[in-house]
């Protein structure tokens, strides 16, 4: 009996030890997933239709960000859902659009690097925040003004602003979450394109 009770302790203390191997990758590969769809979303109609029904769920309504001083490129969805987070950055309030007000976008420090808002806290005052809509083809170019840390609680960091803004917040220390990384850039230009 002995034995079994070794055997059940030794297999829960493996399954235990590798889950979190097992979880970063997959996570890893459906965020891949995701950004090559969104990449198919953004290049041409005639490969939209081998989206599969959930990316396409997913992405309806998803804008793209970019911040090459970090090297982060992803989709930003359109709701902050639990299973969103896990996966992409997300909208806090879907109905923002890019250019107008304060567009406020949040997203989880993955422990892989590069992985989601891992190096929010890299970007500096200077830095360049694009957004580009697949919807309208249009391009917004922020950049990066100021960052500070705030508590969970502190919301104001959502409330309007006087210029077209770009709100991002993280999770910050990485190992216990217990505030918020906040960094705020502003519009500088946006240029329209021709959606094929």
């Amino acid at each position: 009996m002995r034995w079994l009770i070794a055997l059940v302790l030794l297999a829960s203390g493996v399954g235990l030890y590798l889950y979190p191997s097992y979880h970063h990758a997959t996570q890893g590969a459906e965020i891949d997933e995701l950004a090559l769809a969104m990449q198919a979303l953004e290049s041409s109609e005639e490969r939209v239709p081998s989206l599969n029904p959930k990316q396409r769920a997913k992405l309806e309504g998803a804008i793209r960000l970019d911040i090459p001083s970090i090297g982060l490129s992803g989709p930003v969805l359109e709701t902050t859902t639990a299973e969103n987070l896990d996966v992409a950055l997300t909208k806090v309030a879907p109905t923002m659009r890019p250019g107008e007000g304060n567009l406020a976008i949040a997203g989880h420090r993955s422990f892989v690097p590069g992985r989601l808002f891992n190096r929010l806290p890299d970007v500096e005052p200077g830095d360049v925040v694009t957004i580009t809509d697949p919807a309208d083809g249009a391009t917004y170019r922020y950049v990066v003004e100021e960052e500070w840390v705030v508590k969970p609680e502190d919301v104001s960091v959502l409330e309007p602003t006087e210029t077209p803004s770009l709100t991002l917040i993280t999770c910050t220390p990485i190992e216990t979450a217990e505030n918020r990384h906040i960094v705020r850039a502003t519009l500088v230009d946006a240029s329209a394109k021709e959606v094929r």
